[in-house]
């Protein structure tokens, strides 16, 4: 095959493509991979707020996620770890636990980011908030989440490393 004959023959693609703003980075992202696990990493701004820890706590309400180094409540401890850039939480666990409370739709993806936070300090511990909201094509009025006690969905043993600690802190 002759150079000419190959450029000659080129044809353009035109596809749509919408390129993301790199001077927005997504404040908390849920990433859910089969080949490279489930994961929860955030921005560097909402680790330095919480104070640089090595452990992180998560609650949620119905309006969206809380993180910090010790929430009033309690709840498990999550150790923090480098995802790149980004400090990160490796649970599959907390990922499909989260994803089943504001019924997240991951189909055909496996990322979904939120570009929020609300930072809140009532005196004793900093702690970042993230609104979620709601996928509408997923959510049902007659499946309302219950966030009063936020359960896990079954996973296998094997699948998180951080899995007594987190089933030890949701009663089961």
């Amino acid at each position: 095959m002759q150079t000419e004959n190959i450029l000659h023959n080129l044809a353009p693609l035109h596809i749509a493509y919408k390129s993301k703003d790199a001077a927005d980075p997504s404040e908390l992202t849920l990433v859910k991979t089969s080949k490279f696990g489930k994961r929860m990493p955030f921005s560097q701004s909402i680790l330095e707020y919480i104070g640089s820890p090595t452990e992180i706590q998560v609650s949620v309400n119905e309006n969206g996620i809380a993180i910090s180094q010790g929430l009033p409540d309690g709840g498990t401890s999550f150790v923090l770890r480098k995802a790149g850039k980004k400090p990160c939480v490796y649970s599959s666990q907390l990922v499909d636990t989260i994803a089943a409370l504001f019924n997240l739709n991951f189909d055909g993806k496996t990322s979904i980011s939120f570009y929020e936070v609300t930072y809140l300090n009532d005196g004793k511990v900093p702690v970042a908030f993230i609104p979620i909201t709601q996928s509408s094509d997923t959510a049902s009025e007659e499946q309302e989440p219950d966030f009063t006690e936020a359960s896990a969905p079954e996973v296998e043993d094997s699948e998180d490393e951080e899995l007594g600690r987190t089933r030890e802190s949701l009663g089961e």
